[in-house]
């Protein structure tokens, strides 16, 4: 019997072979067929991304492929990277391979990009051949030599103890903002019914300690400044934490991905005037920076949760943002100092001259690859 057949849930334990905790795998692994992922631009022709049935195997042309593991955060720093880096949506082969069947396409003189541990061994797999070159996002944990990449990008906070040779590496911040860049959230702010409310977006993204305390802050804001509230969930948000905070603020608008209705994640940070984050979401930290700057907005990130239940890589990775600019970007809600005078964005940090991390990243990883290569440009985008 197959696994599909048996009904067994996607998600399952790794080998203890794999010391990187829990392994996606679909169930059309094991199934005959093969979905085939097209480009993530409406407007890409699907000759760019088919499927051989009878090969099982993907056929990319184009002079950039993404590979992610179908997460959607690996997804958008993928994305992300080739934006910045000066590629259109229209020259890009996406391949989930966590849909289809790791077959890897047969590429030539091609940028490869991938996003995640478990893509690792595939984008490896085109280094030094057919004039490819390929860049990993995130610690490939599966290998100890660079050798295996032209190119990674590392976040700061993760530890580099299991690479040998730092001269490949590119060092970010956090993590790459997808489509956040300013030409993107002018035009969500064309939508904003209320554009002279002031906004306050929660961003939640994990479990926390502390639901009361932040509601009773909420209520605060909303009271004290008039102030337009709105909650944002991740996928990661037990439905638990959402039911208590809809009993304590049933006047604030809170969305889950559970209620299937449109996502007002990318409307909120292109229009909100404060935001608080929770602490355990890297990639929601960077994605509110990477706003600040864009918008060349002032003041702080308020953090949602306690010292007590932050883990250490998350306090590296704010230590560090703020070691790198000199400035105190990030305030904790549990600090009553910062709530007690009429305007909680008093000395704020201006963020008009900072360089957002996608942009850096990009620029840096553009250079090393003209570096290294022959000629004076990469495959045109």
């Amino acid at each position: 019997m197959r696994l599909a057949d048996a009904g067994l849930l996607s998600r399952v334990h790794s080998s203890p072979f794999r010391p990187f905790g829990r392994l996606r795998i679909s169930p059309l692994f094991f199934k005959s067929e093969i979905r085939c992922q097209e480009g993530y631009s409406t407007s890409v022709p699907r000759a760019l991304l088919r499927c051989n049935e009878k090969e099982k195997r993907h056929t990319a042309a184009g002079p950039l492929v993404l590979f992610h593991d179908g997460n959607i955060s690996n997804r958008n720093q993928a994305r992300a990277l080739a934006h910045a880096i000066g590629f259109k949506h229209q020259t890009t082969t996406e391949i989930n391979l966590g849909e289809v069947n790791h077959i890897p396409p047969e590429v030539s003189n091609s940028l490869v990009i991938g996003c995640g541990r478990r893509v690792a061994k595939t984008v490896s797999a085109y280094t030094g051949r057919g004039g490819n070159k390929t860049v990993q996002i995130l610690h490939p944990r599966l290998f100890r030599s660079t050798a295996k990449f032209d190119c990674l990008v590392i976040p700061y906070h993760d530890r580099l103890s299991w690479l040998d040779d730092e001269a490949k590496i590119v060092r970010m911040h956090g993590a790459l903002s997808w489509s956040l860049h300013a030409s993107a959230l002018k035009r969500f702010q064309s939508f904003d019914a209320n554009p002279s409310a002031f906004k306050v977006c929660a961003l939640i993204g994990g479990g926390l300690d502390n639901i009361e305390r932040i509601a009773e802050r909420l209520l605060h804001l909303r009271q004290t400044f008039n102030a337009n509230v709105t909650i944002v969930c991740s996928r990661r948000t037990p439905l638990s934490v959402v039911r208590t905070l809809r009993a304590c603020l049933s006047q604030i608008e809170i969305w889950h991905p559970s209620q299937g209705t449109r996502n007002p994640y990318r409307a909120q940070l292109a229009n909100s005037d404060m935001f608080l984050v929770s602490e355990d979401s890297v990639s929601m930290i960077a994605d509110v920076l990477t706003v600040l700057v864009e918008r060349k907005m002032a003041g702080p990130i308020y953090l949602l949760g306690t010292r007590a239940t932050t883990r250490a890589k998350h306090e590296r990775f704010i230590s560090e943002v703020e070691a790198t600019h000199q400035e105190k970007v990030f305030h904790r809600i549990e600090d009553d100092v910062i709530w007690t005078s009429p305007n909680i964005n008093r000395n704020p940090t201006t963020y008009g001259d900072w360089e957002s991390e996608t942009a850096r990243v990009g620029r840096k990883v553009r250079e090393f690859l003209l570096q290294m290569s022959d000629s004076n440009e990469l495959p045109k985008g």
